[in-house]
This record gives structure tokens, sequence and C-alpha cells, in this order.
């Protein structure tokens, strides 16, 4: 496997420095949460999403329910006998990157800004692509959330992936992050929620997507673009969506002063 170089503040930057803190953090909840995963890895059923605990520390799985094999079409047992350099090595290289770098520097700033005793009510998904063990690329979500030391570090990593091959686009990296209740099963507040992609090339408005926007930045509504456009107003909207997703902003009013501030439009 290739080596890795970490950015100054990145995953594989972190699991350098959490490989030194081995004995700071005693977590009382990972063993409740080891029985019940072990409890779930009994059940009857083909379709269970693949349940995981990972100890930063040691850089290996706690556990791996055999979900994965329906997941991955690899064995649970590679992954608890090879670590997390078995995630690394069938991870795709640009996803794994945008990890590194965007998503995972993310999601520890965010904890770090929180009290301890908060941080357990937040949930962090988000997709990537993997080499399975049929040599083809397969989309998977991830949902969990982390064990912190005292600086907010995580220190375990407990959740679930899911192939969800055919259902996000697979060349845009979906990230969230959302506040629970009591119940970690039930609908949760997004506090954050970004889109990464890979590919600059992917991040580029189309023509038709310029010409959009130059219309909405007039004050034009959608169905007064559609009509010069000749386009359904269906259409127009799903540009407009696209366009949002590619730049990371929440309304059209966000959308506009990014285009007119990089001079897109």
């Amino acid at each position: 496997m290739p080596k890795i170089k970490s950015a100054p503040f990145s995953f594989i930057n972190h699991l350098q420095q959490v490989h030194f803190k081995k004995n700071e953090v005693e977590s009382p909840e990972l063993a409740v949460l080891l029985q019940r995963f072990k409890d779930i890895n009994t059940l009857p059923f083909s379709h269970l999403p693949a349940f995981f605990v990972i100890d930063y520390t040691r850089q290996d799985y706690l556990m791996m329910s055999e979900g994965a094999r329906q997941v991955s079409s690899y064995a649970p047992e590679e992954f608890m006998e090879s670590g997390l350099e078995k995630l690394l090595d069938i991870y795709n290289k640009d996803d794994f990157r945008v990890y590194n770098e965007n998503i995972f520097p993310a999601n520890q700033t965010f904890l770090q800004s929180l009290p301890r005793e908060e941080r357990q009510h937040y949930i962090f998904n988000y997709t990537f692509r993997i080499k399975n063990g049929k040599g083809q690329i397969a989309q998977i979500f991830q949902r969990g959330n982390y064990i912190t030391n005292e600086e907010g570090q995580p220190v375990y990593s407990v959740g679930m992936i899911l192939n969800v091959t055919g259902v996000f686009p697979d060349r845009i990296m979906f990230h969230s992050i959302e506040k629970t209740g009591n119940d970690a099963l039930a609908a949760h507040h997004v506090v954050q929620q970004n889109y990464f992609y890979p590919y600059k090339e992917d991040t580029l408005l189309t023509g038709k997507e310029k010409d959009i926007a130059a219309y909405m930045a007039e004050g034009l509504s959608i169905k007064q673009i559609a009509a010069k456009l000749n386009s359904a107003e269906n259409t127009v909207a799903n540009h407009r969506k696209n366009m949002l997703r590619k730049t990371n902003t929440k309304n059209m009013a966000e959308l506009v002063a990014f285009l007119i501030r990089n001079r897109i439009i």
C-alpha cells in the first residue's frame, strides 16, 4: 500500500497523534456498545448493515459484523485481522484524500467546539467509494459517532456502513452532522451539510447553469427563467440544486454572491 502523506490537520495526522494516548481514555460505554453489536451479529438476516467499532489508538477494528460481506464482499475477519490498513487499501484514493483533508478535520473541529458531555449527541455521515471484493466500485454510506478524549480527539469510531451504489452520485461525497435526541434512531436536526468533489472538473458550472445563474442574479423566478430558456421548470430547479451543491451554498442569495465574488457570472 503506498504511503499516504498527512495534511497539517488530517485523519492520518490524527492517527499519529492518538497512537501515543492509549491509556488516556476510559470508556465504560464502549463495552456496552460492543455487546450490543455482538448481539446484532447473531440475527439471522442477510441484508443488515455492517456495524463496526474502530480503536484509533491501535488502528484496529474491535468489531466488524457479518454485514461486511453484504456491504463490501469482504469477510469481517479480513478487517479484524488487518485493521485500518484493510480499509485504506480498498478506499478509493481520491475519496480518501477528501476524507483525510476535509471531512475528518471538519468532524474533529466540530467535536472540539463542544463540551465533552454533548459530543455523544451528534451523528456524522458521509459517502465514499471502495473497491469491493469482486473488483467492482461500490458506493458506501457511513453513519456513526465518536468516543473522544478530554481534548475532543476521537479515539473510537462507532457506527454502521451501507452499500448505496446507484443511490448517491458516485463522484460526489456527501457529508453531514446531525444532532440527536434521546432516541438515536429518531429523526435528527441537521447542523451541517456539505458536498465534496474529489474531481475539480465536477465543480465547474455548465453553460446552461451559468445562464440560469445570470438570470437569477437579475431577480428572475424559476418560471420566468424556464420561459426564457424554453425549458421545463423542473429542469431549471434541478440545475439550481446542482449549483447549490457545487458551490456548497445554502440558498440563492448565497449562490449568487458566491458566483459574483468568484467572477463566474
